[in-house]
């Protein structure tokens, strides 16, 4: 278990002079840390952990979303290739150190603050907001411009698994696994396993045709953005992307719905049609290549929420905390809506992270 105290010993005995340390309370793959140094310099500090809910289930340092290798290598390498893009604000790793069987990597903290924190200071401004959403829009069609020949988790020097060439072949074996594990913990029944099982395979080969890679570029996807894991400056520009861990070689449209599972339903349902307008027109002023045009389109970016769903069903299975204990359950209720409707109530969901979040239901 890494608790402030024992981070701080680790460090120390890395020759790091620790002043004040302050967990971060996010994160289900690391520990994460905010260390002020004797030097008064500030930086963070990240351990990997295994999520108590996935130990029966999971093999150690596998990603939870996609099922590939964690490693602080890898998390560093993403970094830089974020950074060395000339496009992207993401941070400077200094240092990577093995004690005994603990390791963990030192980098930059970012300057501004997170996007949750800026609204709130801006009294949920609309307006602040929109603007806000316009210049994550702009970063994102520049993010998008970092290609890859084939789909998967990107590695150091590699993309894995190799030479996939259609996202569907790579996604089907993620799916199924989720699906698979879900019920293993008890989350569906027999006839809702049959029922999802069924659902998601005839999706999957549905949507085959689009994610080819020659018809849908694979391109840099962050694929977790929400208001608390990234930071802004005081005009709401990003300044800092630090949560890379899943990123993936994968179609633009893994990114475009995690914002509308996360940031474009962050209050009401006629505040997320503006959100969604303002960040495109941001992105598509930038250059963007990867904006939906067609119903498919946006079919697709509703059926990758509800993949996202599954994952949350089955991660929160069993998490008990006093405050997320119901939310597998409210997940589950908002997945299989879609599987009847084929629309994704985001007002719900976004309903659901209101609890933890506390922002209010409309803009001012």
């Amino acid at each position: 278990m890494i608790t402030c105290e024992t981070a701080k010993h680790y460090l120390e005995t890395s020759n790091y002079h620790v002043v004040d340390i302050k967990l971060i309370p996010e994160g289900s793959n690391h520990k994460v840390f905010i260390v002020t140094l004797e030097d008064n310099r500030k930086v963070i500090c990240k351990f990997p952990i295994q999520r108590h809910t996935e130990t029966d289930h999971t093999s150690k340092h596998l990603d939870t979303l996609f099922g590939g290798e964690l490693s602080l290598d890898r998390e560093t390498s993403l970094y830089n290739l974020a950074r060395e893009s000339g496009h992207v604000p993401a941070p400077i790793v200094f240092d990577h150190v093995r004690v005994d069987d603990i390791e963990f990597i030192v980098l930059e903290l970012m300057s501004g603050e997170s996007f949750a924190e800026f609204l709130n200071k801006n009294n949920h401004s609309k307006s602040t907001y929109l603007s806000s959403l316009n210049k994550l829009g702009r970063d994102f069609a520049n993010i998008q411009k970092i290609s890859f020949e084939s789909y998967g988790n990107i590695m150091k020097d590699k993309i894995m698994p190799e030479h996939l060439l259609n996202f569907v072949d790579y996604f089907t074996t993620i799916i199924n696994n989720r699906i698979e594990k879900a019920f293993k913990k008890g989350a569906f029944t027999k006839d809702e396993l049959k029922i999802i099982k069924e659902f998601f395979t005839e999706k999957l080969w549905y949507f085959k045709p689009l994610l080819d890679h020659e018809l849908t570029p694979p391109v840099m996807v962050f694929t977790d953005m929400h208001a608390d894991n990234y930071f802004v400056d005081a005009t709401g520009k990003p300044s800092g992307y630090f949560d890379l861990e899943s990123s993936q070689a994968a179609p633009a449209a893994l990114e475009f719905y995690g914002m509308r599972f996360f940031l474009f339903n962050y209050y009401d349902s006629a505040t997320m049609i503006e959100a969604e307008q303002s960040f495109f027109e941001g992105y598509n002023d930038a250059g963007g290549l990867y904006a939906p045009q067609s119903d498919m389109d946006h079919q697709l970016i509703d059926f990758l929420s509800a993949c996202r769903l599954l994952e949350l069903t089955e991660s929160y299975w069993g998490h008990r905390d006093g405050l997320r204990d119901l939310w597998a359950f409210k997940m589950k209720n908002i997945l299989m809506q879609y599987l009847f409707t084929d629309q994704v109530d985001y007002i719900s969901l976004s309903n659901i992270f209101r609890e933890k979040t506390l922002q209010p239901h409309h803009p001012n």
